[in-house]
């Protein structure tokens, strides 16, 4: 599903294609029933490279914002720390869980 966040599909997409995950990526921030956290390389140099290109711009938001639960199960999320400011971190949820 592309579309619904065309920004972190693309840099997801880049990512695989690109060899980040041959690397090594640990999982960590591993919150049991609730999140995992991915997305720094094993290889400190493949990871300043990735760093390196920038971040990525956000997507529009599409969750029904009246679920209370909107990020399903399974769903994957880049990380940031504000508009504008995903890297290559992401995260997948264990269940159904609201935003954080």
């Amino acid at each position: 599903h592309t579309y619904w966040a065309p920004h972190g599909a693309e840099r997801f997409l880049d990512m695989v294609r690109g060899d980040f995950f041959s690397t090594r990526v640990a999982l960590f921030r591993s919150v049991r029933r609730f999140i995992c956290q991915t997305g720094v390389a094993g290889d400190p140099v493949v990871h300043q490279a990735w760093h390196q290109k920038g971040t990525i711009l956000d997507d529009v938001q599409w969750l029904d914002k009246l679920d209370d639960l909107r990020m399903k199960r399974g769903y994957l999320s880049f990380a940031g720390g504000g508009r504008d400011s995903r890297n290559s971190e992401f995260f997948f949820t264990y269940r159904d869980i609201g935003f954080f």
